[in-house]
């Protein structure tokens, strides 16, 4: 559980973007700044709905389609029960399910998941995010490298991760979500 917990807080944290040497210059900076404090508070005050306006589109149908992936899978055995607690409604098919629309169902599934585990949602709201720096593959991508400082069990835990940064064709930067939150998605509706 512990350590689906630092997962979980790695993956969907973000840094208030203050740095001697930032990535992105002038007005992009300014805009990546923004974002990242937007997406750092929402991330430490559990507004999920709000943190999805602030995510690659692309990448919270990604999510979405392992998630569902899994009950295809799965079938005639699908276990709808947990799909029902998760979006508080009694979803009886996996067309129900393909229904969701994938902000709404990333935002679901994070509430559920602070729910299911006050760990989870206790260290969110009080850890402490630092921007380290960033790089800049290309025009439309580039990464946050952070700092993440968490108590938990009365240790404290610092870590360095890397964020994904996507920008759109109408010219706005939005986060991305790492490949190890989906590999953790895949984990959890495989039963691992």
């Amino acid at each position: 559980m512990k350590q689906i917990l630092i997962a979980l807080i790695l993956l969907t944290t973000s840094a208030a973007a203050q740095t001697d040497q930032p990535c992105f210059i002038g007005q992009e900076a300014e805009e990546l700044t923004l974002l990242l404090d937007q997406y750092q508070a929402y991330s430490r005050a559990l507004q999920w709905d709000s943190l999805t306006m602030l995510m690659d589109t692309t990448e919270l149908v990604g999510f979405k389609e392992i998630m569902v992936g899994a009950l295809r899978q799965a079938g005639a055995d699908a276990d709808m029960s947990a799909f029902s607690m998760i979006f508080e409604d009694s979803l009886a098919s996996i067309e129900e399910v393909e229904k969701i629309p994938p902000g709404v169902f990333f935002a679901k599934f994070m509430g559920f998941m602070t729910e299911y585990a006050p760990e989870f949602a206790e260290i969110m709201k009080s850890g402490s995010f630092s921007l380290v720096g960033c790089l800049r593959e290309s025009e439309t991508t580039g990464y946050a490298v952070i700092k993440v400082s968490m108590q938990y069990s009365g240790e404290t835990i610092d870590a360095v991760d890397v964020i994904p940064l996507r920008k759109r064709a109408d010219g706005r930067w939005f986060v991305g979500m790492k490949a190890d939150f989906k590999q953790l998605a895949s984990a959890l509706v495989g039963g691992q």
